[in-house]
């Protein structure tokens, strides 16, 4: 569930553009977790060509895409942030 909530965070930044689950709702992935779950771990998102590692992304594996998402987790959000905080001014 956190990780549908942080893949749509980097999909609105331009990071990544689709993810597994995308089109599935927070409900929806309650509803039907079994089959969420497994969607989520044989895919990993798609990175943005417009990512300097995009190209090395494209040659791994798809645990390998999943922990390289995740590393960029902590600096996805912290772009969020400063994008909300410009909205705010």
């Amino acid at each position: 569930m956190a990780d549908h909530v942080r893949f749509e965070i980097m999909r609105r930044l331009g990071w990544i553009t689709r993810y597994p689950c995308q089109n599935y709702s927070v409900v929806e992935m309650i509803q039907h977790f079994p089959e969420a779950r497994k969607k989520a771990l044989k895919n990993a998102p798609i990175l943005s060509a417009t990512q300097p590692t995009a190209a090395v992304y494209r040659r791994l594996t798809v645990r390998e895409k999943q922990v390289h998402i995740r590393q960029m987790l902590m600096g996805a959000l912290e772009a969020f942030g400063a994008r909300l905080a410009l909205k705010k001014n």
